[in-house]
């Protein structure tokens, strides 16, 4: 027996001690279903306002044709777009090809790993001094960052330059700014 558990076998716990700890762990276990709710709820709250914010606020704007306007209470609604851009998986090498052809190759992320099991260091350690002795790198990725790609396609378009929309993931992205009233 270790000297923890001799240790343990040999101390002895009111029932006042044992009650208390129950409650408290009773009450850290109620506390994290509080907090748990409240997390979904504040989640919940967060999507409604985003599909305000994003969606149904633009969308009735442009149908009305307003740009701005002011509430009753004081507070000016504008809209913000955004042009954003996400290149989807299928489209990722073509995407690719395309920004190495078009000078943009340094928005592209290159990655490469490889992952051993436990025990593995010493097989690891001399895969790495063989690899690097050959220049090789294994388990490759290559992605480009959606805010990178966002900026560039901005800059791009600003400049009047024409780019793949569909292929690089173009979208414009409306989005409410709420000024409150001066007090």
């Amino acid at each position: 027996m270790n000297e923890f558990e001799k240790d343990a076998e040999d101390r002895t716990y009111s029932a006042d001690q044992l009650t208390e700890l129950a409650a408290l762990a009773q009450a850290q276990v109620r506390l994290e279903d509080e907090i748990a709710e409240v997390e979904e709820r504040l989640g919940g709250l967060t999507r409604a306002r985003d599909r305000l914010s994003t969606i149904d606020i633009p969308n009735k704007m442009d149908e009305i044709g307003v740009q701005d306007f002011m509430l009753k209470t004081g507070e000016r609604i504008t809209i913000k777009r955004t042009t954003m851009a996400a290149i989807a998986k299928v489209n990722l090498d073509a995407a690719v090809e395309w920004l190495r052809c078009n000078g943009a190759g340094d928005l592209i992320k290159n990655i490469v790993s490889i992952q051993f099991g436990k025990g593995e260091d010493d097989r690891a350690r001399d895969l790495v001094e063989k690899l690097s002795l050959q220049e090789l790198w294994p388990d490759q990725k290559i992605s480009v960052h959606p805010q990178t790609l966002s900026a560039y396609v901005r800059e791009q378009l600003e400049k009047g330059n024409q780019i793949p929309m569909e292929l690089l993931g173009v979208f414009e992205r409306a989005q409410t700014k709420i000024v409150a009233p001066k007090r």
